[in-house]
């Protein structure tokens, strides 16, 4: 084989690799998102933001209600259950850090966390509830 053969044959496998890789870029399988939810801004939700489940169960709260305030990647979230998780999120998004693109305040009574899974949670004083009617 000449030189001028054997590079482009070179060339061509090289040509193959970047178009599978720009494949490969491109078509990414989408990320197992939770999503954090906060009660709509203003008068309507008066006696009702920060309040426990327990009081709001019976209200017909529902995702109309509700804006998303962020998205993030459910398994880069430490934790071994679900339970273990959504205590983690609310650790580190209660406090005064707050991950690029998240657009509410600090997590807090009365916020929703969905998960992959399509399960919602409600953020309760202690602990979650499940929020199946969100």
């Amino acid at each position: 084989m000449c030189k001028s053969g054997f590079l482009q044959k070179q060339a061509a496998a090289l040509r193959e690799k970047v178009e599978a890789e720009k494949v490969d870029i491109y078509v990414t399988k989408p990320a197992e998102m939770f999503r954090i939810y906060q009660l709509k801004p203003g008068s309507d939700y008066h006696g009702i933001r920060y309040e426990p489940y327990a009081e709001n169960k019976d209200k017909g709260l529902n995702i109309v209600d509700y804006d998303l305030v962020y998205e993030g990647d459910w398994n880069t979230v430490p934790g071994d259950s679900v339970q273990a998780k959504l205590e983690r999120i609310y650790f580190d998004l209660n406090g005064g850090l707050k991950p690029y693109g998240f657009d509410g305040r600090s997590v807090s009574v009365s916020d929703v966390i969905t998960v992959p899974d399509g399960d919602a949670y409600y953020v309760n004083r202690s602990g979650f509830a499940e929020m199946p009617e969100f």
